[in-house]
Formats: C-alpha cells, sequence, structure tokens
C-alpha cells in the first residue's frame, strides 16, 4: 500500500510543478480579469521562475539534513498556502505577487 501512495504523492508533486506551464492560462485571466498590465503579469511570472530554481538549491542543502518525505510535506505547504493567498486576494497585484511568486 505504501508504494501506492508514493506514486499518488510523487504525482501529485508533478501536477504542482507542472502548473508552472499554465501560466499563459493565468496570465490572460488576470489581465482579463483584474486589468492587469502586460508587465504585471510578466513580474509575477518572472519572480516565479527566478525563486523556483533557487529554492530547489535550498532544498537540495536542506535534504541532507531532514528526510525527502518532510520536504514534500513542507513544500506542498508553502504551494497550498500561496496559491490560497492569491485565490483570496481579489485581483490584488502584491497579494498575488506574493502569493504566486
Amino acid at each position: 500500500m505504501r508504494k501506492y501512495l508514493n506514486v499518488f504523492a510523487s504525482f501529485i508533486i508533478m501536477l504542482c510543478i507542472g502548473s508552472l506551464y499554465s501560466w499563459s492560462i493565468i496570465a490572460a485571466e488576470l489581465i482579463e480579469k483584474y486589468n492587469f498590465s502586460l508587465l504585471q503579469s510578466q513580474i509575477i511570472f518572472g519572480t516565479l521562475i527566478a525563486v523556483f530554481p533557487i529554492t530547489m538549491i535550498f532544498v537540495g542543502q536542506l535534504a541532507r539534513k531532514i528526510k525527502f518525505r518532510y520536504i514534500g510535506y513542507i513544500s506542498g505547504l508553502l504551494f497550498f498556502s500561496g496559491y490560497l493567498i492569491a485565490s483570496y486576494s481579489q485581483g490584488s497585484f502584491i497579494l498575488i505577487l506574493l502569493g504566486i511568486g
């Protein structure tokens, strides 16, 4: 049973990472629904693209000290809380930048 749980957790992690590639859909909604400028949507995406690999460096170092399972828990919690903040932002550029970026 545990190996199926690991496969399921890996699938969910890959979905979270893959959400990065859905930015074109998210950006179109931000521009259309909240009247963001193209620059504002690019700032959010640029921050996301910059923060993503930088955190991987630190997580790689952290993996030497704690188990990957806990890293997955922490990462999932941060991912969820970021998108939760962005979803309740009501179009606030700063909150979306903090949540997604």
